[in-house]
């Protein structure tokens, strides 16, 4: 799965490989075989299991200047995924 820094882009590259209705067991194996690093979601509201990847894409993604990072998030009930919102934002100085 190729990284995007940009919101739309980056779930339209999601949804070539993770869709509603899959178990979200596998779309988690899919997401870190991916470079994400998964985890459950501990927050009111539906269930959520949060994927995070570092984007890289860019010159002035270092240290110094910040850090952009890519949120995905899998929303499920039953076993299976219900929702997938993507967030691209930059952590920094």
């Amino acid at each position: 799965m190729k990284l995007h820094f940009d919101k739309v882009a980056m779930q339209a590259e999601v949804l070539k490989y993770v869709s509603p209705g899959m178990p979200v067991e596998n779309a988690k194996r899919i997401m870190e075989d991916s470079g994400f690093a998964c985890e459950k979601s501990f927050y009111e509201g539906p269930a959520c299991v949060l994927c995070s990847a570092v984007y890289r894409g860019h010159f002035f993604s270092t240290v110094e200047s910040g850090i952009d990072k890519i949120h995905v998030r899998l929303y499920h009930e039953s076993g299976k995924v219900t929702e997938i919102k993507t967030e691209c934002y930059s952590v920094g100085p």
